[in-house]
């Protein structure tokens, strides 16, 4: 079995705390239930119909995000794909 470096080891203690604590430190896997032109299409209306308001800030952001979401992002995919292959 191979040593841990100083820095593995004390992620490994913080993941562990986390743990006792009864949280998963890495989080949980969800399926996809709807896709963003749902979002689009309901998420803004229904919310302004229960009083949610937006400043001009946040609602900027939404629509970049959303921008973002429909047009994607230009990603290295040999990087993914060795992301992919170590995960």
């Amino acid at each position: 079995m191979r040593e841990f470096t100083d820095q593995e080891l004390i992620r490994r203690e913080k993941a562990n705390k986390i743990r006792e604590m009864g949280i998963d430190p890495y989080g949980t896997r969800f399926d996809r239930t709807g896709w963003n032109e749902e979002i689009k299409e309901t998420g803004l209306r229904s919310r302004s119909g229960a009083g949610f308001s937006m400043g001009k800030s946040l609602l900027y952001e939404y629509h970049l995000d959303q921008e973002i979401n429909d047009r994607g992002i230009r990603v290295d995919m040999d990087f993914v794909s060795q992301a992919i292959r170590i995960d």
